[in-house]
């Protein structure tokens, strides 16, 4: 069996399961982590952005918007200006 850690083609010694040695095993354990990690934001940061109210779509109501027309997403019931109008402002 080859060890399964990225760029890694060494034969996996009897005793030991996925990995050639801890080194490998740990390398493939911070990448997991870190993925996980990333992962779990994401998700967070969905279920804030659906849960906080007045959050819809809108239509910006800048006289100059470059976006006229399109909708955004709003943070909340007070807004009703993109990102970039807002930024002008």
């Amino acid at each position: 069996m080859i060890c399964q850690a990225p760029g890694c083609e060494k034969a996996v010694p009897k005793g030991r399961h996925h990995y050639c040695s801890a080194e490998c095993a740990k390398v493939q354990g911070r990448i997991d982590a870190r993925d996980r990690g990333r992962r779990d934001r994401a998700a967070a940061i969905a279920r804030t952005a659906a849960l906080r109210p007045g959050r819809k779509l809108r239509v910006c109501l800048g006289v100059n918007c470059p976006r006229h027309g399109k909708p955004f997403k709003s943070d909340g019931p007070g807004n009703r200006f993109c990102k970039v109008c807002s930024k002008r402002l």
